[in-house]
Protein backbone atom coordinates (compact mmCIF):
# COMPACT_ATOMS: atom_id res chain seq x y z
CA UNK A 1 0.00 0.00 0.00
CA UNK A 2 1.16 3.21 -0.43
CA UNK A 3 0.09 6.46 1.57
CA UNK A 4 0.18 9.37 -1.05
CA UNK A 5 1.45 12.85 0.45
CA UNK A 6 -1.86 14.76 -0.59
CA UNK A 7 -1.21 17.73 1.64
CA UNK A 8 2.78 18.23 0.07
CA UNK A 9 0.95 17.81 -3.11
CA UNK A 10 -1.92 20.39 -2.52
CA UNK A 11 0.12 23.05 -1.18
CA UNK A 12 0.60 25.98 -4.17
CA UNK A 13 2.72 25.11 -7.28
CA UNK A 14 4.63 26.48 -10.31
CA UNK A 15 7.63 26.14 -12.63
CA UNK A 16 9.23 29.37 -13.34
CA UNK A 17 10.87 29.90 -16.07
CA UNK A 18 13.77 31.99 -14.29
CA UNK A 19 16.07 29.17 -13.53
CA UNK A 20 16.22 28.11 -16.90
CA UNK A 21 19.63 29.12 -17.71
CA UNK A 22 20.93 27.84 -14.55
CA UNK A 23 19.90 24.58 -15.02
CA UNK A 24 20.90 24.77 -18.99
CA UNK A 25 17.63 23.47 -19.97
CA UNK A 26 15.80 25.41 -22.77
CA UNK A 27 12.48 26.86 -22.08
CA UNK A 28 11.05 23.63 -24.35
CA UNK A 29 12.35 21.45 -22.45
CA UNK A 30 11.93 22.68 -18.73
CA UNK A 31 8.15 23.22 -19.88
CA UNK A 32 7.73 19.30 -20.54
CA UNK A 33 9.88 18.11 -18.26
CA UNK A 34 9.03 20.09 -15.18
CA UNK A 35 5.52 18.83 -14.38
CA UNK A 36 7.66 15.09 -14.22
CA UNK A 37 10.03 15.39 -11.86
CA UNK A 38 9.51 19.24 -9.81
CA UNK A 39 11.19 22.46 -10.54
CA UNK A 40 11.66 23.91 -7.44
CA UNK A 41 12.22 28.01 -7.54
CA UNK A 42 10.78 28.81 -4.20
CA UNK A 43 9.62 32.23 -5.93
CA UNK A 44 7.03 33.61 -3.06
CA UNK A 45 3.72 35.46 -4.35
CA UNK A 46 1.84 38.15 -2.37
CA UNK A 47 -1.65 39.04 -2.56
CA UNK A 48 -1.79 42.89 -1.63
CA UNK A 49 -5.71 43.88 -1.12
CA UNK A 50 -5.16 47.43 -0.59
CA UNK A 51 -2.72 47.46 -4.17
CA UNK A 52 -4.98 45.50 -5.83
CA UNK A 53 -1.68 43.10 -7.14
CA UNK A 54 -0.09 39.85 -6.46
CA UNK A 55 3.75 40.98 -6.15
CA UNK A 56 6.82 38.41 -6.97
CA UNK A 57 9.57 37.67 -4.94
CA UNK A 58 12.25 35.43 -5.44
CA UNK A 59 14.07 32.84 -2.50
CA UNK A 60 16.08 35.62 -0.55
CA UNK A 61 13.12 38.29 -0.48
CA UNK A 62 13.77 40.25 -3.84
CA UNK A 63 11.37 41.60 -5.49
CA UNK A 64 10.86 40.21 -8.86
CA UNK A 65 8.09 41.71 -10.16
CA UNK A 66 6.02 44.11 -8.32
CA UNK A 67 2.94 43.80 -11.03
CA UNK A 68 2.90 40.16 -11.88
CA UNK A 69 -0.67 40.71 -12.02
CA UNK A 70 -2.50 44.27 -11.74
CA UNK A 71 -6.29 43.42 -13.51
CA UNK A 72 -7.45 43.04 -9.88
CA UNK A 73 -9.80 44.72 -7.16
CA UNK A 74 -9.63 43.11 -3.30
CA UNK A 75 -7.39 40.00 -4.26
CA UNK A 76 -7.26 37.87 -1.87
CA UNK A 77 -6.31 33.88 -1.54
CA UNK A 78 -3.86 32.47 -4.17
CA UNK A 79 -3.01 29.16 -5.26
CA UNK A 80 -1.41 27.00 -7.84
CA UNK A 81 -2.71 23.98 -9.85
CA UNK A 82 -0.42 21.07 -10.50
CA UNK A 83 0.39 22.75 -14.33
CA UNK A 84 2.33 25.78 -12.91
CA UNK A 85 -0.94 27.87 -13.64
CA UNK A 86 -1.94 30.64 -10.71
CA UNK A 87 -5.48 31.14 -9.32
CA UNK A 88 -6.33 34.57 -7.84
CA UNK A 89 -9.38 35.17 -5.75
CA UNK A 90 -10.86 38.67 -6.85
CA UNK A 91 -13.77 40.05 -4.70
CA UNK A 92 -14.07 42.68 -6.66
CA UNK A 93 -14.65 44.93 -3.78
CA UNK A 94 -13.49 45.90 -0.73
CA UNK A 95 -12.58 45.06 3.02
CA UNK A 96 -16.35 43.91 4.44
CA UNK A 97 -18.30 45.52 1.65
CA UNK A 98 -21.56 43.80 1.05
CA UNK A 99 -20.92 42.13 -2.40
CA UNK A 100 -23.86 39.79 -4.09
CA UNK A 101 -21.86 37.67 -6.64
CA UNK A 102 -19.28 40.06 -7.66
CA UNK A 103 -16.28 37.81 -7.01
CA UNK A 104 -14.37 35.30 -9.23
CA UNK A 105 -11.85 32.93 -9.29
CA UNK A 106 -9.10 34.25 -11.88
CA UNK A 107 -6.54 31.97 -13.81
CA UNK A 108 -3.18 32.77 -15.07
CA UNK A 109 -0.54 31.03 -16.31
CA UNK A 110 3.06 31.00 -14.91
CA UNK A 111 4.19 34.36 -16.76
CA UNK A 112 1.42 35.94 -14.94
CA UNK A 113 -1.09 36.29 -18.38
CA UNK A 114 -4.15 36.14 -17.76
CA UNK A 115 -5.70 32.67 -19.31
CA UNK A 116 -9.97 32.94 -17.78
CA UNK A 117 -10.93 36.11 -16.19
CA UNK A 118 -14.26 33.64 -15.36
CA UNK A 119 -12.68 30.56 -14.29
CA UNK A 120 -15.65 30.74 -11.52
CA UNK A 121 -18.14 33.27 -11.18
CA UNK A 122 -20.83 34.25 -8.61
CA UNK A 123 -18.69 34.39 -5.83
CA UNK A 124 -19.44 36.72 -2.85
CA UNK A 125 -16.44 38.00 -1.24
CA UNK A 126 -14.07 34.99 -2.03
CA UNK A 127 -11.25 34.63 0.62
CA UNK A 128 -8.95 31.45 0.86
CA UNK A 129 -8.39 28.97 -2.27
CA UNK A 130 -6.75 25.33 -2.24
CA UNK A 131 -6.85 22.69 -4.37
CA UNK A 132 -6.89 18.83 -3.09
CA UNK A 133 -4.99 15.88 -4.50
CA UNK A 134 -7.10 15.31 -7.30
CA UNK A 135 -7.06 18.80 -8.21
CA UNK A 136 -10.60 20.05 -7.08
CA UNK A 137 -10.18 23.63 -6.01
CA UNK A 138 -11.58 24.67 -2.66
CA UNK A 139 -12.99 28.53 -2.04
CA UNK A 140 -13.69 29.90 0.97
CA UNK A 141 -17.18 32.66 0.43
CA UNK A 142 -17.45 34.81 2.99
CA UNK A 143 -20.95 35.50 1.88
CA UNK A 144 -23.01 38.44 0.32
CA UNK A 145 -22.99 40.26 3.94
CA UNK A 146 -19.95 39.08 5.87
CA UNK A 147 -21.22 40.89 9.01
CA UNK A 148 -24.14 38.12 8.67
CA UNK A 149 -21.79 34.96 9.21
CA UNK A 150 -23.00 32.67 6.72
CA UNK A 151 -20.09 32.32 5.06
CA UNK A 152 -19.26 28.47 2.88
CA UNK A 153 -16.62 26.59 1.25
CA UNK A 154 -17.45 25.16 -2.27
CA UNK A 155 -16.16 22.42 -3.91
CA UNK A 156 -15.19 22.54 -7.58
CA UNK A 157 -13.44 20.69 -10.58
CA UNK A 158 -10.53 21.18 -12.72
CA UNK A 159 -12.54 23.19 -15.17
CA UNK A 160 -14.13 25.71 -12.82
CA UNK A 161 -17.42 23.99 -12.95
CA UNK A 162 -19.43 23.54 -9.26
CA UNK A 163 -19.54 20.22 -8.21
CA UNK A 164 -20.62 21.35 -4.29
CA UNK A 165 -21.43 24.69 -2.93
CA UNK A 166 -22.19 24.05 0.54
CA UNK A 167 -19.10 21.32 1.03
CA UNK A 168 -17.62 21.95 4.74
CA UNK A 169 -21.07 22.18 6.38
CA UNK A 170 -21.76 24.38 9.41
CA UNK A 171 -19.62 27.29 8.94
CA UNK A 172 -19.95 31.29 9.78
CA UNK A 173 -16.36 32.77 8.93
CA UNK A 174 -14.55 30.82 7.04
CA UNK A 175 -11.18 32.79 6.77
CA UNK A 176 -8.65 30.13 5.67
CA UNK A 177 -8.29 26.67 4.71
CA UNK A 178 -5.74 24.42 4.20
CA UNK A 179 -5.28 20.75 3.53
CA UNK A 180 -3.66 17.80 5.77
CA UNK A 181 -1.70 14.72 4.46
CA UNK A 182 -4.63 12.58 4.18
CA UNK A 183 -6.72 14.85 2.07
CA UNK A 184 -8.66 16.24 5.51
CA UNK A 185 -9.68 19.90 5.21
CA UNK A 186 -9.62 22.70 7.89
CA UNK A 187 -11.32 25.79 7.90
CA UNK A 188 -10.36 28.59 10.25
CA UNK A 189 -14.21 30.31 11.57
CA UNK A 190 -12.87 33.36 12.94
CA UNK A 191 -16.58 33.67 14.52
CA UNK A 192 -16.43 30.42 16.41
CA UNK A 193 -12.87 30.66 17.18
CA UNK A 194 -12.09 27.37 16.19
CA UNK A 195 -10.35 25.13 13.38
CA UNK A 196 -13.09 23.09 11.97
CA UNK A 197 -11.94 19.77 10.59
CA UNK A 198 -13.56 17.57 7.57
CA UNK A 199 -12.90 14.52 5.69
CA UNK A 200 -12.18 14.60 2.03
CA UNK A 201 -16.18 14.20 1.58
CA UNK A 202 -17.04 17.36 3.27
CA UNK A 203 -18.35 15.47 6.72
CA UNK A 204 -17.71 16.90 9.83
CA UNK A 205 -14.71 15.61 11.94
CA UNK A 206 -14.18 17.97 14.83
CA UNK A 207 -15.96 20.95 15.41
CA UNK A 208 -12.78 22.40 17.25
CA UNK A 209 -9.91 20.68 16.61
CA UNK A 210 -7.97 23.03 18.13
CA UNK A 211 -9.24 25.00 21.32
CA UNK A 212 -6.44 27.37 22.03
CA UNK A 213 -7.00 31.22 21.30
CA UNK A 214 -9.67 33.18 19.57
CA UNK A 215 -9.73 34.87 16.19
CA UNK A 216 -7.79 32.53 14.26
CA UNK A 217 -5.86 33.69 10.76
CA UNK A 218 -3.88 31.69 8.77
CA UNK A 219 -3.40 28.34 8.64
CA UNK A 220 -0.78 25.84 7.13
CA UNK A 221 0.94 22.35 7.91
CA UNK A 222 4.34 21.50 7.44
CA UNK A 223 6.07 18.19 5.89
CA UNK A 224 5.74 16.36 9.04
CA UNK A 225 1.95 16.88 9.47
CA UNK A 226 2.21 19.61 12.26
CA UNK A 227 -0.25 21.97 12.14
CA UNK A 228 0.63 26.12 12.61
CA UNK A 229 -2.44 28.52 13.28
CA UNK A 230 -1.66 32.53 12.89
CA UNK A 231 -3.86 34.40 15.77
CA UNK A 232 -4.37 37.82 16.05
CA UNK A 233 -3.09 38.07 19.08
CA UNK A 234 0.31 38.28 17.61
CA UNK A 235 1.60 34.53 17.44
CA UNK A 236 1.58 31.83 15.60
CA UNK A 237 1.27 28.65 17.44
CA UNK A 238 2.19 24.83 16.56
CA UNK A 239 -0.67 22.10 16.81
CA UNK A 240 0.12 18.04 16.76
CA UNK A 241 -1.76 15.96 14.48
CA UNK A 242 -4.15 15.13 16.80
CA UNK A 243 -4.82 19.57 17.65
CA UNK A 244 -3.01 19.28 20.77
CA UNK A 245 -1.04 22.58 21.44
CA UNK A 246 2.49 21.93 21.29
CA UNK A 247 4.13 25.25 21.80
CA UNK A 248 4.03 28.76 20.58
CA UNK A 249 5.94 28.83 17.75
CA UNK A 250 6.40 32.51 17.01
CA UNK A 251 5.51 35.57 18.80
CA UNK A 252 6.18 38.93 18.40
CA UNK A 253 3.89 39.71 15.93
CA UNK A 254 1.07 42.62 15.60
CA UNK A 255 -1.47 41.25 12.67
CA UNK A 256 -0.15 37.39 11.56
CA UNK A 257 -2.38 36.46 8.83
CA UNK A 258 -1.06 34.63 5.38
CA UNK A 259 1.24 31.92 6.31
CA UNK A 260 3.22 29.10 4.33
CA UNK A 261 6.35 27.03 4.31
CA UNK A 262 9.02 26.92 1.63
CA UNK A 263 10.75 23.89 0.55
CA UNK A 264 13.52 23.82 2.77
CA UNK A 265 10.92 24.53 5.67
CA UNK A 266 11.73 27.99 6.73
CA UNK A 267 8.11 29.32 7.48
CA UNK A 268 7.15 33.07 6.34
CA UNK A 269 4.61 35.46 7.60
CA UNK A 270 2.46 38.10 6.74
CA UNK A 271 2.15 40.61 9.48
CA UNK A 272 -0.90 42.97 8.10
CA UNK A 273 -0.56 45.49 10.90
CA UNK A 274 3.10 46.67 9.81
CA UNK A 275 2.95 45.98 6.44
CA UNK A 276 5.98 42.72 6.33
CA UNK A 277 7.15 39.18 5.41
CA UNK A 278 8.84 37.45 8.20
CA UNK A 279 11.12 34.38 7.88
CA UNK A 280 11.51 31.69 10.16
CA UNK A 281 13.64 28.57 10.45
CA UNK A 282 11.90 25.47 11.09
CA UNK A 283 12.35 25.27 15.21
CA UNK A 284 10.62 28.96 15.15
CA UNK A 285 13.89 30.94 15.34
CA UNK A 286 13.21 34.31 13.65
CA UNK A 287 15.75 34.74 10.84
CA UNK A 288 14.72 38.39 9.15
CA UNK A 289 11.91 40.58 10.42
CA UNK A 290 11.75 42.23 7.16
CA UNK A 291 12.22 39.76 5.07
CA UNK A 292 10.18 41.66 2.89
CA UNK A 293 8.69 45.02 3.23
CA UNK A 294 6.34 47.36 1.82
CA UNK A 295 3.02 45.74 1.75
CA UNK A 296 -0.31 46.92 2.50
CA UNK A 297 -2.44 44.43 3.75
CA UNK A 298 -0.53 41.25 2.29
CA UNK A 299 -3.43 38.75 3.87
CA UNK A 300 -2.23 35.80 1.77
CA UNK A 301 1.15 34.40 0.38
CA UNK A 302 2.17 31.38 -1.52
CA UNK A 303 5.06 29.42 -2.73
CA UNK A 304 5.64 28.55 -6.42
CA UNK A 305 7.25 25.18 -5.29
CA UNK A 306 6.01 22.54 -7.55
CA UNK A 307 6.23 18.70 -6.06
CA UNK A 308 8.03 15.26 -7.39
CA UNK A 309 5.45 12.62 -8.09
CA UNK A 310 4.66 10.27 -5.04
CA UNK A 311 2.30 7.69 -7.30
CA UNK A 312 3.33 5.74 -10.27
CA UNK A 313 -0.05 7.16 -11.66
CA UNK A 314 0.91 10.76 -11.21
CA UNK A 315 4.25 9.67 -13.12
CA UNK A 316 1.86 8.37 -15.83
CA UNK A 317 -0.15 11.81 -16.06
CA UNK A 318 2.95 13.57 -16.36
CA UNK A 319 4.64 11.15 -19.13
CA UNK A 320 1.55 12.43 -21.32
CA UNK A 321 2.29 15.84 -21.39
CA UNK A 322 5.74 15.13 -22.68
CA UNK A 323 4.78 14.74 -26.44
CA UNK A 324 5.94 10.88 -27.07
CA UNK A 325 5.19 9.11 -29.99
CA UNK A 326 2.14 6.57 -29.10
CA UNK A 327 3.95 3.32 -28.85
CA UNK A 328 7.24 4.85 -26.57
CA UNK A 329 4.53 6.40 -24.34
CA UNK A 330 2.64 3.15 -24.25
CA UNK A 331 6.21 1.56 -23.18
CA UNK A 332 6.86 4.08 -20.69
CA UNK A 333 3.23 3.85 -18.91
CA UNK A 334 2.81 0.02 -19.36
CA UNK A 335 5.38 -0.98 -16.55
CA UNK A 336 3.74 2.26 -14.20
CA UNK A 337 0.08 1.12 -14.88
CA UNK A 338 1.07 -2.72 -13.64
CA UNK A 339 2.78 -0.97 -10.65
CA UNK A 340 -0.16 1.02 -9.87
CA UNK A 341 -2.54 -1.66 -10.63
CA UNK A 342 -0.06 -3.21 -6.93
CA UNK A 343 -0.62 -0.72 -4.60
CA UNK A 344 -4.30 -0.29 -5.41
CA UNK A 345 -5.21 -3.60 -4.42
CA UNK A 346 -4.30 -2.95 -0.52
CA UNK A 347 -2.23 -5.64 -0.08
CA UNK A 348 1.14 -4.89 1.55
CA UNK A 349 2.76 -7.83 0.04
CA UNK A 350 1.89 -6.74 -3.32
CA UNK A 351 4.69 -3.38 -2.61
CA UNK A 352 7.61 -5.37 -3.59
CA UNK A 353 6.12 -6.27 -7.07
CA UNK A 354 5.53 -2.70 -7.42
CA UNK A 355 8.80 -1.84 -7.04
CA UNK A 356 9.70 -4.20 -9.85
CA UNK A 357 7.35 -2.51 -12.05
CA UNK A 358 9.39 0.65 -10.96
CA UNK A 359 12.56 -0.97 -12.40
CA UNK A 360 10.62 -2.24 -15.29
CA UNK A 361 10.06 1.26 -16.02
CA UNK A 362 13.60 2.59 -15.64
CA UNK A 363 14.75 -0.02 -18.15
CA UNK A 364 12.47 1.38 -21.02
CA UNK A 365 13.71 5.01 -19.95
CA UNK A 366 17.51 3.65 -20.33
CA UNK A 367 16.07 1.90 -23.76
CA UNK A 368 14.47 5.55 -25.07
CA UNK A 369 17.44 7.33 -23.74
CA UNK A 370 19.36 8.94 -27.28
CA UNK A 371 16.48 7.96 -29.38
CA UNK A 372 12.87 9.16 -28.33
CA UNK A 373 14.31 10.56 -25.24
CA UNK A 374 16.91 13.13 -24.55
CA UNK A 375 19.74 12.44 -22.09
CA UNK A 376 18.35 15.27 -19.93
CA UNK A 377 14.79 13.59 -20.37
CA UNK A 378 16.11 10.44 -19.13
CA UNK A 379 17.77 11.45 -16.28
CA UNK A 380 14.74 13.09 -14.97
CA UNK A 381 12.49 10.43 -15.72
CA UNK A 382 14.77 8.44 -14.06
CA UNK A 383 14.78 10.85 -10.63
CA UNK A 384 11.20 11.23 -10.68
CA UNK A 385 10.76 7.12 -10.85
CA UNK A 386 12.96 7.34 -7.73
CA UNK A 387 10.89 9.57 -5.99
CA UNK A 388 8.43 7.45 -6.29
CA UNK A 389 10.35 4.56 -5.14
CA UNK A 390 11.01 5.69 -2.36
CA UNK A 391 7.07 6.99 -2.02
CA UNK A 392 6.41 3.50 -1.86
CA UNK A 393 9.43 2.27 0.26
CA UNK A 394 11.52 0.20 -1.91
Amino acid sequence: MIMGMKGIWAIPVLASILILGSLGFSQDVFSQLCPVTGCLTDNLYVSDFDLDTVRQYDSDGNLIKADFITDLIGPRGIAFDSTGNLYVANAGVKIFQAAANEGTIRQYDSAGTLIKADFITGLSNPGSIEFDSTGNLYVANLGVNPCACEGTVGQYDSAGTLIKADFAPGLKFPQFIAFDSTGNLYVVDSTQSSVRQYDSTGGLIKATFTSVGADYRGIAFDSTGKLYVAFNNGKVRQFDSDGNLIKDFATGLTGPSGIAFDSTGKFYVSDVRVDTIRQYDSAGGLIKADFITGLSLALFIAFDTLQTPETPSELIDSIEDLGLPSNVENSLKAPLKNAQDKLDDDNPKNDGAACGKMDAFINQVNAQEGKKLTTEQADELREAAQSVKDSIGC
